[in-house]
């Protein structure tokens, strides 16, 4: 875990100069348990191109900060690894039905210079889906205890769910979505993020009756939702509704 932690500032500014693609996938069991799995996908720093890409963000911005990090050293690394989340718990106060929920959470961190990969993803392993949201805001508290900030929030939707009756909703926190500093963030990095995609999957014990998600496609017990990331972030695009499965 703290290997993982001692990385952050170099993911910091990797997050805020690099074009990502997101997908979020919910994994839903019968009794309302299940798993969510948010991965971001990084990829795109590894190819020849993104070097001149980050060299002219940090000509367009007079930070000279960015260009001290070379991307090209990721190459020759080879990392496939998993670190659980229960010793976040030691930075903060938690309670105890707080730190099972840090036991039943983990960070995936894949990169693969031969084969161009990299991919960070956030596992939640939740037996109410509100713990989706209660573990982001521990994520959140422990980076600001430590000093530190990786910004993983800032590029994925607020996360409220809740689960009854064979229904699913999905309510957006729009204050938080629309924040004026993360707007004029994703506005700045418009030609990095233009071709990013947003993807949310959900994954249903039996099949899905129907939706009220705009744009949703449903196959069998499986629905998908595919959307421009900076839509997304921007609030133009609305991943919020219900589903109902039988």
């Amino acid at each position: 875990m703290k290997r993982v932690f001692i990385l952050i500032p170099f993911f910091a500014c990797l997050l805020c100069t690099s074009c990502i693609d997101i997908l979020e996938e919910f994994f839903i069991n019968k009794d309302g348990s299940g798993k969510y799995l948010v991965t971001y996908d990084l990829s795109a720093v590894l190819e020849p191109e993104f070097q001149n890409m980050l060299g002219g963000l940090s000509e367009m911005s007079g930070d000279e900060s960015t260009s001290d990090i070379n991307f090209n050293d990721l190459n020759s690394v080879e990392l496939d690894s998993t670190s659980s989340m229960t010793e976040m718990g030691s930075t903060l106060n938690v309670s105890e039905q707080e730190a099972d929920l840090l036991s039943r959470s983990f960070m995936h961190m894949e990169i693969s210079g031969s084969s161009k990969v990299f991919k960070i993803a956030m596992e939640v392993n939740f037996n109410d889906a509100s713990e989706i949201e209660q573990f982001f805001t521990l994520f959140e508290k422990a980076q600001a205890e430590d000093g530190q900030a990786l910004p993983l929030s800032q590029f994925s939707t607020p996360t409220r769910i809740s689960i009854k009756k064979n229904t699913l909703v999905r309510t957006s926190d729009t204050a938080k979505a629309t924040d004026s500093e993360v707007e004029n963030s994703m506005a700045m990095m418009g030609m990095f993020f233009a071709e990013a995609v947003y993807t949310s999957k959900y994954y249903f014990p039996k099949k899905i009756k129907k939706t009220t998600m705009e744009g949703a496609s449903i196959d069998g017990n499986v629905l998908s939702i595919e959307n421009n990331f900076l839509d997304v972030m921007l609030s133009k695009a609305d991943l919020s509704g219900e589903i109902k499965f039988k």
